[in-house]
């Protein structure tokens, strides 16, 4: 990822502004490439060797990092589902026992804290 920085100042009528990109991408320009291809243009065959390996990992590191951050999600969700399914039967289960108003209001928090929690998560 690429940070980029400017800083203007001015005083009067002079004005001073600075930009400066920091990249942490291991590529070269194409005018370092041209100056090691001079200095020592057998260094330059590796240099992008090893560009296009460090490309690749970053790539499957990403790769997988989203992969876990599915899977965790997916847990999740899945998680809170069978929570409520258990709460909602647990309210069913207090009806069925002749405890009405108390099987409404366990099944109902359960579904209303689910969704009170899906609403926050996506703010």
């Amino acid at each position: 990822m690429a940070k980029a920085t400017q800083i203007k100042a001015r005083n009067n009528s002079q004005e001073i502004s600075l930009s400066h990109v920091n990249t942490d991408a291991p590529v070269l320009d194409v005018n370092d490439i041209e100056r090691l291809q001079r200095i020592r243009p057998d260094v330059v065959d590796f240099i992008i060797e090893e560009t296009q390996k460090e490309a690749n990992a970053r790539r499957e590191r990403t790769k997988r990092t989203d992969t876990y951050t599915f899977i965790e999600r997916l847990g999740a969700l899945l998680l809170s589902v069978l929570i409520t399914c258990g709460g909602i039967g647990g309210g069913l289960y207090a009806a069925f026992c002749g405890f009405e108003s108390l099987g409404m209001t366990i099944a109902g928090l359960c579904i209303g804290t689910l969704a009170v929690a899906y609403i926050k998560r996506n703010k």
